[in-house]
């Protein structure tokens, strides 16, 4: 049966790892989240250019009101979801977790002890940074990540409404 000790050292261990997994999970959800943006402002793009070919057909003197107002709202409002979605792709500084630098770090100071008894107090601790760390990086990421959602989110339904109201001014334009 192991020690009290080594059981201790195995929980901690665990502990670190289920971090490191946990940034990796977090990262690769940040990646998806610009990828959507990205799409995001692909298609609304792709809805803009549209538009501006409607602007040509409507410049006509048979063009009724209604239909340069829902184009007029349609562009604004794939305008919106575009800056929504360049904004959750903006560059913004996170913690770092204990990795390279951070790490050497703890290590440099904990390897310049060499008092067995102060050693054996301070590795635990040592892990405890570690621990710390990790959880601070994770946290930041995580508020980050749901920050990028929430942009994108908003710039999706934006986007979903500018579809529908080309789609109705496409109905409108047809048959008139």
């Amino acid at each position: 049966m192991p020690d009290q000790q080594s059981a201790r050292d195995q929980l901690l261990a665990g502990a670190l790892q289920s971090y490191r997994d946990e940034h990796k999970e977090l990262s690769d959800t940040w990646r998806h989240v610009e990828g959507k943006a990205q799409g995001t402002i692909t298609v609304a793009g792709i809805f803009l250019a549209a538009a501006f070919a409607f602007v040509r057909d409507l410049t006509g003197g048979n063009t009724a009101g209604l239909e340069k107002s829902i184009l007029a709202v349609a562009v604004g409002v794939l305008t919106v979801a575009v800056i929504l979605a360049v904004l959750s792709l903006r560059v913004r500084e996170v913690v770092a977790p204990p990795l390279g630098e951070n790490l050497d770090e703890l290590i440099t100071d904990l390897s310049s002890v060499t008092d067995p008894a102060e050693i054996a107090e301070r590795l635990p601790r040592f892990v405890g940074d570690q621990l710390s760390m990790w959880r601070s990086a994770n946290e930041e990421v995580d508020r980050l990540t749901k920050s990028k959602a929430g942009l994108v989110a908003w710039a999706q339904k934006l986007l979903l409404v500018a579809i529908g109201l080309v789609a109705v001014l496409t109905t409108i334009t047809i048959f008139t």
